[in-house]
């Protein structure tokens, strides 16, 4: 009990003593580093990140999705109050641009190399990053129109529940229609996010 109090304490201390500067001068240390693999700045790249989900706050709260750059639990665990630290936040999703996305796409090249074509390297990145490694991954070979590479009823039961979960009102209708194949609900979510960030 004492250590959830004190987890609890940690988080509440982490998530008020930071603010937009920091977030600022975290993102600058990766600035001119590039995401492996691709021109893309990285210290760009988390800034338009911060800008875009948080406006560069420390506190921001959007259910699971915490902190300036709106980590997921898959990133932080059972430790919320990292996401808060905008320094160790920055740090944790420069690694996964660096490391974990690069080396997704190319265990996974032709998939890759037709996203890249179709959509900018900057949203397939940004695409694992919002639904995790497997699940963008997946999503982006629907996106592409390579299903049949994916397990059979993946989409219907991981990623079409985990995409509505999102509630972005302005594809909501096509994730809900059934005239509508997979692979246009998969662009559909793909392109939102091509336009809101503009990578």
């Amino acid at each position: 009990m004492q250590k959830l109090l004190n987890e609890w304490r940690q988080y509440l201390t982490e998530a008020k003593q930071f603010r937009k500067a920091d977030t600022q001068k975290a993102i600058a240390k990766y600035k001119g580093s590039k995401i492996t693999g691709t021109n893309l700045d990285l210290g760009g790249f988390l800034d338009n990140i911060a800008r875009v989900e948080s406006g560069y706050n420390p506190k921001a709260e959007n259910g699971q999705y915490i902190g300036a750059f709106q980590l997921g639990k898959s990133f932080y665990g059972s430790s919320p109050n990292v996401a808060f630290n905008p320094y160790k936040a920055a740090k944790i999703a420069a690694n996964f641009f660096m490391n974990r996305s690069p080396r997704v796409f190319e265990q996974n090249s032709v998939m890759y190399e037709a996203a890249k074509k179709k959509y900018g390297a900057g949203v397939c990145h940004y695409i694992l990053y919002n639904q995790g490694a497997t699940g963008g991954r997946r999503l982006l070979y629907v996106a592409v129109g390579m299903e049949d590479e994916i397990p059979k009823g993946y989409f219907e039961k991981t990623i079409l529940p985990n995409m509505k979960g999102q509630g972005i009102r302005i594809i909501e209708p096509f994730l809900d229609d059934p005239r509508f194949t997979n692979q246009v609900k998969a662009d559909k979510f793909v392109r939102y996010f091509e336009n809101k960030f503009n990578f």
